[in-house]
């Protein structure tokens, strides 16, 4: 659904229109445009939804938030490419996808996020997760849009 400033400031509550506009303008949301203003996709507004969070809830400074979301746009960039290549990996005969499975298992030090895991949760006690209005602190990959021309199409 897409949506104007208005629109986006009645859907979400805690929001107001001038913090969203200044928001558009330090590049932390790029709506797409029309001839009447932004118009807000489900994306643009669930990345709305997280500066929320992250200034309201969790009280990031302004100056922090480029680099926070930057990292955040850079971490689901890699979820998704992670994604693809598994894709293609399972799109390969079963011998190839063996062979592949077999090296990564053969690595060693480090042997991935699985031993890095259970080295920190063996000395140390996992942090709580904090919700704050539905988020988790680990926010899913929907908040988060790639760097760059983005094709409305």
């Amino acid at each position: 659904m897409r949506q104007n400033e208005k629109q986006v400031v009645a859907t979400v509550h805690r929001l107001q229109l001038r913090e969203l506009r200044l928001w558009v303008r330090e590049g932390w949301i790029r709506p797409a445009a029309d001839e009447r203003g932004p118009i807000f996709d489900e994306l643009d507004v669930a990345r709305i939804r997280l500066v929320c969070d992250l200034k309201k809830d969790l009280a990031l400074p302004q100056h922090a938030m480029p680099v926070v979301l930057s990292l955040l746009d850079q971490v689901h960039g890699l979820r998704r490419e992670l994604r693809d290549l598994a894709e293609a990996v399972d799109r390969q005969p079963d011998a190839t996808r063996k062979a592949i499975i077999n090296t990564y298992r053969r690595r060693t030090p480090p042997q991935g996020l699985t031993a890095f895991r259970r080295q920190w949760t063996h000395h140390h006690k996992p942090p709580p997760v904090r919700r704050s209005g539905g988020w988790l602190v680990f926010l899913p990959s929907v908040v988060s849009r790639p760097s760059g021309p983005v094709d409305r199409g």
